[in-house]
């Protein structure tokens, strides 16, 4: 089966190298016949701090779909929008280096992002994947209710 590259998760990171690493590994541990390595790429912007690199270097050898840039010095707010300036794939999903996705958010934004025609999807701060959550159509928006 064929899979087109769909959403580039782009995480901005500085000084937390314990919680990027959560915050990849609740993404990865949702990869499967239809989310992985060829419909998901993770961006990784690291604000000059070397830690980061040391614990995250693992899942990089492990997932190709991993890129990581370290800044040669700290960028402070810009380094969100050098992590969003990254992406190359069709959707870009933005994080926080302290976030994570709760169980099969990637496969429902995956079946949202199948099902409609959108340009642009606004979302709560949070996947819930034990709730229907419905999707209101406003002007080539979606918003997840």
């Amino acid at each position: 089966m064929s899979h087109i590259p769909l959403i580039s998760i782009c995480i901005p990171s500085f000084r937390r190298p314990v919680e990027i690493q959560e915050t990849i590994q609740s993404i990865v541990s949702q990869f499967d016949d239809s989310i992985n390595e060829d419909t998901i790429e993770i961006i990784i912007s690291d604000d000059a701090w070397s830690d980061v690199e040391e614990v995250i270097r693992p899942l990089i050898k492990k997932y190709s779909c991993i890129h990581y840039f370290r800044n040669e010095k700290n960028l402070r707010f810009a380094n969100w929008l050098q992590a969003n300036s990254l992406w190359k794939w069709k959707y870009l999903l933005s994080l926080s280096n302290d976030d994570s996705l709760t169980n099969f958010s990637l496969k429902y934004l995956k079946e949202i992002i199948e099902a409609t025609d959108f340009d642009f999807l606004l979302h709560k701060p949070f996947f819930t994947a034990d709730v229907h959550i419905p999707v209101e159509k406003k002007e080539n928006t979606y918003q997840l209710c």
